[in-house]
């Protein structure tokens, strides 16, 4: 039976954020940050040990959508960690692409009247 990692780390992300808004009062961005960042660096880990153990992995693009959703960070620290993805050069193009994408959002986001208009 396949382990359905993209749900369980779905509720996990939400089981988090909601704990650190209700708990420690974060603003929500920074809650959901800190929170898929966490399962992002857990998705990684448990890759990992699903590679070494030989049985069913987590799929490559639900390490994608994670990462893509905010948790590049921890991705790129759960890589060097777990030395994981590293010499798969597919999976770092596209991870590194995302991380592109995710700068020039940020960039648009802040430094354009988008921002503005989203608020107002």
């Amino acid at each position: 039976m396949r382990i359905p990692w993209f749900w369980i780390a779905a509720i996990l992300s939400g089981v988090l954020v909601m704990f650190l808004r209700l708990r420690l009062h974060l603003n929500i961005l920074v809650a959901w940050l800190v929170a898929v960042n966490i399962v992002t660096f857990l998705l990684f880990g448990a890759d990992k040990a699903a590679a070494l153990l030989k049985r069913n992995r987590v799929r490559e693009a639900t390490l994608y959508l994670f990462a893509l959703i905010g948790g590049s960070p921890a991705a790129l620290a759960a890589q060097s960690f777990f030395r994981h993805k590293v010499s798969k050069r597919s999976f770092v193009r596209i991870y590194w692409l995302i991380v592109a994408l995710q700068i020039a959002a940020l960039y648009v986001i802040m430094y354009t009247d988008m921002l503005k208009e989203t608020i107002y």
